[in-house]
């Protein structure tokens, strides 16, 4: 995988949030809550579980992060993604089980192999390098870019 120990993960994690953060004093938790969901989040008895009291305020923050990265080198994204993939695999499992024990819905053991599938397979910034290609018909180059955040409510059965 991406060899990093936990250390190195928590470490790339802060500097992450530090980044975005602006170098400011903020929490870790304050980087991926707008102060609009902070707001509304402290106007709400409970959230319980979730982070946003919504599916807009999630949106927003998600775009907010989009820009963000956007901004951020090549590097410190595959770091981010290698981060976040350590992460899974190490708590997939726990991950898997609230999951499963929130809902009620499907068995255990799919949702383990679904989060290490998830974890494994979904592209990162690998999948944005540049391909050119040269034939009868001149030269092509493509350059695959991500293009922003949606927002979706995935229906259970």
């Amino acid at each position: 995988m991406s060899g990093l120990s936990d250390r190195q993960v928590d470490e790339i994690a802060q500097r992450l949030a530090a980044r975005l953060r602006g170098g400011g004093g903020a929490t870790t938790a304050a980087v991926h809550e707008p102060a609009a969901a902070r707001k509304s989040a402290a106007a709400n008895e409970s959230l319980g579980d979730g982070v946003f009291p919504d599916v807009d305020h999630a949106v927003e923050a998600a775009a907010t992060a989009f820009r963000r990265l956007g901004e951020a080198s090549l590097s410190l994204r595959e770091s981010l993604v290698a981060a976040i993939r350590a992460v899974m695999l190490r708590e997939g499992e726990a991950l898997a089980r609230h999951a499963w024990e929130e809902t009620g819905l499907g068995r255990f053991e799919d949702k383990v192999i679904k989060n290490r599938l998830v974890t494994l397979k979904t592209p990162g910034p690998e999948a944005l390098q540049p391909r050119t290609w040269t034939g009868d018909r001149g030269l092509t180059l493509t350059e695959w870019a991500p293009f922003g955040v949606i927002g979706a409510i995935t229906p259970t059965t």
